[in-house]
C-alpha cells in the first residue's frame, strides 16, 4: 500500500517536471470556457418571472392563510393571535364540520385521488393495448374534450377580431 503511494506521488513529480520543461504551467487554472459552462445566469433570467409569480399567488398566499388560521381575524380590526383555539373550536364543538364537512371532504379526496389515478391507469392500459385503428379512435374521444376548448377560444377570438366588417371589435 505504501509503495503505491510512494510510486503514484514519484510519477506525479516526473509528470510536473516534464511539464515545466516544455514550458506548461503544472497547475492548470480554470479557463474561462470553464467558468461560462458553470455560470446559470440566463438559466436563472429566464426562471425569474414564474418564480416571482409562483412565491406572489401560490407560496405567499399559503403562508398567510396559515398564519391568519392562528388568529382571530374579522378584516376591520389588526388579527390577534390564539394559538390552537381555532382548530379546537372547530374539532370540538362545530357540529356541522363534524357531521357534514369533514365526511364529505375525506369521502371526496378518497374518490377524486384514488378513483382518478385508477381511472386513468386502466384508460392509459385500455390505449395501450389496443390495436391501431380502436386505438385512434378511442384516443380522439378521449382526449377531444381537452382540445375543444382551445378550438372553441380561438374561433371566438377570430370572429371578435376579424380583419373584415364583421369582426365585433372592428365596428
Amino acid at each position: 500500500m505504501m509503495t503505491n503511494n510512494i510510486i503514484g506521488g514519484m510519477r506525479k513529480n516526473m509528470a510536473n517536471e516534464n511539464k515545466e520543461k516544455l514550458g506548461i504551467d503544472p497547475v492548470k487554472k480554470k479557463t474561462g470556457i470553464r467558468k461560462r459552462e458553470n455560470s446559470n445566469t440566463n438559466g436563472y433570467l429566464f426562471m425569474l418571472p414564474y418564480a416571482l409569480m409562483f412565491v406572489v399567488f401560490i407560496l405567499l398566499p399559503t403562508v398567510l392563510a396559515v398564519v391568519l388560521s392562528f388568529t382571530n381575524f374579522n378584516a376591520i380590526q389588526f388579527p390577534k393571535f390564539v394559538g390552537f383555539l381555532n382548530y379546537i373550536t372547530l374539532i370540538t364543538s362545530d357540529e356541522v364540520f363534524m357531521q357534514y364537512v369533514l365526511p364529505n371532504t375525506v369521502l371526496y379526496a378518497v374518490v377524486v385521488g384514488i378513483g382518478g389515478y385508477i381511472l386513468a391507469f386502466v384508460l392509459a392500459w385500455a390505449l395501450c393495448n389496443l390495436t391501431k385503428v380502436p386505438r385512434t379512435i378511442f384516443a380522439l374521444i378521449l382526449y377531444s374534450p381537452s382540445m375543444t376548448a382551445g378550438v372553441a377560444m380561438t374561433v371566438l377570438w377570430k370572429v371578435i377580431f376579424s380583419g373584415d366588417q364583421t369582426g365585433l371589435l372592428n365596428a
